[in-house]
């Protein structure tokens, strides 16, 4: 397995900002205002959209599904039990009939950034699948998916991308990302790189 990746390419340069202004706005922004902007003329809704590319979640699931994802993100926020992905999912499907493994896992990693988002590079750089037909099997096929990424993450190889990515960076850049996330963005540009 490849393991030397230029991190400061532009394209993952990009994407690695993108996510820390998410990271490190979700706590300040309304998640669902989508004419809100900073004073750089952000705004979290879009950056997050195009980061996680939302708008093909909002094709195949319908506009109000996307909707009611940042509703819920809003809600969680002034809340003090604070969700985990089956209640994100739960929460989800009570809304809008949908079971996407993929928004809950979004609203899993928002909240505690060492679960992992369920991308379709992660479950391809580890071979695997997860369903999204049923609450049971889906909760089961992520919780099974967060432990193959964490033993990835504290394995070897694992380890020695998460070094290789934080000696590349500085510490602004190294703050408020884990490194299960790191190993997200691993997966994500090894992928990018084989043009997937």
């Amino acid at each position: 397995m490849q393991t030397e990746i230029n991190w400061h390419d532009t394209r993952f340069r990009n994407e690695i900002l993108a996510y820390k202004y998410l990271i490190e706005n979700f706590e300040t922004s309304d998640v669902t205002d989508k004419d809100c902007r900073d004073s750089f003329g952000r705004n979290f809704q879009r950056t997050c959209n195009d980061y996680f590319h939302n708008g093909r979640v909002a094709q195949a699931l319908g506009t109000p599904t996307l909707l009611e994802h940042y509703k819920l993100l809003e809600m969680y926020k002034k809340s003090l039990n604070r969700p985990g992905f089956k209640k994100a999912l739960l929460d989800l499907y009570t809304q809008t009939g949908n079971t996407s493994v993929f928004l809950a896992s979004q609203v899993a990693h928002f909240f505690n950034s060492d679960m992992p988002i369920c991308s379709r590079f992660v479950l391809n750089g580890l071979n695997t699948t997860v369903t999204n037909t049923d609450i049971s099997t889906a909760c089961d096929d992520y919780e099974h998916l967060v432990k193959l990424v964490h033993e990835f993450r504290d394995s070897n190889i694992g380890q020695e991308i998460i070094r290789s990515f934080r000696e590349s960076f500085n510490e602004r850049i190294n703050r408020n990302i884990s490194d299960t996330k790191i190993i997200d963005f691993y997966f994500w540009f090894m992928a990018l790189d084989k043009g997937e």
